[in-house]
């Protein structure tokens, strides 16, 4: 009999993988204290940075990444929306100059954002109902332990001398907004009981109090024309980046094989990583070199 495989960490990276690894047909035991499935929501789009250019890895991450987060759209736990970059944002100038080569991105005036590069689909995630879907559809073996001996170690708590840790909060006010944006600082997306707003970044050395990230993100709206009321809720968190290229580190590293450093982008990442990882672990298929850890020790 095989040994089963075991993923330490149950946010969307370990249940992603776990899902996909259940489906080839693995046997699975996830670990994990459910403290990463809080209930915030997350964005997902298609030109995240401040450049629309792309190449094929791009293209194939977005392709997955929709054919992922479509599934959890009937549920509810996942809405598509369009994407609004404000010109008047600092990225918003940086993106003018290379919108050319986005020929599916509309220029538009947006209330009360004004003049808008706009394009679809964007998804926001209700974090906790959609993993909750991933959890009740697995039919795994979960084993509720802070820590594992496990096979992989996936999620932001990475401690590697090429990751920064960085904090950072997402605050639901009372208030509406038109469709998602994101520009000046912060991105904001429609929820079912108002807006939520992100992201205040700190130093996680120096941790920011919610009473300053409600303010600094009530500031930030107010520059984009955005009026917020009370605020409902509030999450902080912290976030694990790969300071060498920002992208993903997948292969073995300090002793485990460790899919993280997704930043604040896992649910972009994780469709396309997840049957990545699985190729290479149940068929023997080469890491990309874009991923692979090793680039990272090499650099």
């Amino acid at each position: 009999m095989t040994s089963p495989i075991h993923i330490a960490g149950d946010g969307v990276a370990g249940l992603m993988l776990a899902a996909t690894l259940s489906q080839r047909g693995a046997e699975v035991v996830v670990h994990g204290d459910g403290a990463a499935r809080g209930g915030s929501y997350a964005l997902v789009h298609r030109h995240a940075g401040r450049s629309f250019r792309t190449n094929s890895l791009d293209d194939q991450i977005w392709h997955a990444a929709c054919a992922g987060l479509e599934r959890f759209v009937d549920s509810g736990a996942v809405v598509r929306t369009r994407m609004a970059r404000p010109l008047s944002s600092r990225a918003g100038a940086r993106l003018g100059r290379s919108v050319r080569l986005a020929p599916a991105v509309t220029r538009e005036h947006i209330a009360p954002f004004g003049e808008c590069f706009v394009y679809e689909p964007a998804y926001v995630v209700d974090i906790a109902a959609a993993l909750g879907t991933l959890a009740e559809d697995l039919d795994l073996r979960m084993a509720r332990t802070e820590r594992a001996d496990a096979i992989f170690a996936v999620g932001a708590d990475l401690a590697a001398d090429v990751v920064d840790r960085y904090g950072g909060h997402l605050v639901e006010f009372e208030g509406s907004v038109p469709l998602a944006v994101a520009g000046g600082g912060l991105h904001a997306v429609p929820t079912p009981r108002g807006v939520c707003v992100g992201s205040t970044w700190w130093d996680v050395a120096e941790p920011m109090s919610d009473d300053a990230a409600i303010a600094q993100l009530r500031d930030r709206a107010t520059g984009l024309g955005l009026d917020l009321g009370a605020a409902l809720r509030v999450w902080c968190g912290v976030r694990a980046v790969n300071r060498i290229d920002r992208r993903p580190i997948i292969g073995w590293l300090g002793g485990r094989f460790v899919v993280g450093a997704l930043g604040t982008r896992g649910w972009y990442w994780m469709p396309f990583v997840a049957s990545h990882v699985a190729h290479a672990l149940l068929d023997g298929t080469p890491i990309r070199p874009e991923l692979a850890a090793q680039r990272l020790l090499q650099t």
